[in-house]
């Protein structure tokens, strides 16, 4: 495994679904070869997730990724004279179902969460790189087995 070395700690990263399972992982490593990260998820354990990151400065922000004005606050809790350096998009959620009963209202929010919040922060942090940086954006598998299921990479059984 190659080693990841980054400069200064004013280099931030923004992640979503950063309480647990892979955000919390991927908010560790990017803490851990130095960037500073703002996390939101919709649960309150991630304020504890951010103060658990090696070194001091993180931030956790409660709130939802597909409302713009979530994600703006997280965007807003990295200084002014900080450089955003990268944005991890890996909120997601779990909810297999039944090709021909699937609700519609399941449907709209796997879009939201798994699409527009992806959309919603590649486009706010692309607006905060003007001299470049990293936008992740995890996927999501769609098996077809007699229905289909969604996983969200950052979901937690």
């Amino acid at each position: 495994m190659t080693s990841l070395v980054y400069g200064p700690s004013d280099r931030w990263a923004v992640v979503t679904g950063a309480a647990r399972g892979l955000g919390k992982a991927i908010s560790e490593r990017l803490a851990a070869v130095g960037f500073l990260v703002a996390g939101i998820d919709l649960s309150d354990t991630i304020h504890a997730s951010a103060k658990s990151l090696p070194g001091e400065g993180h931030v956790g922000v409660v709130g939802d990724a597909t409302a713009p004005e979530a994600l703006a606050e997280a965007f807003a809790a990295i200084p002014a004279d900080a450089r955003l350096s990268a944005f991890v998009a890996n909120a997601g959620i779990t909810d297999p179902g039944d090709s021909l009963t699937y609700p519609l209202e399941s449907w709209d929010r796997l879009h939201a969460i798994l699409l527009r919040a992806s959309f919603l922060g590649a486009r706010e942090a692309a607006a905060r790189m003007p001299s470049g940086g990293s936008i992740i954006i995890t996927g999501v598998t769609l098996p077809v087995d007699g229905g289909w299921a969604a996983l969200g990479m950052g979901a937690d059984d």
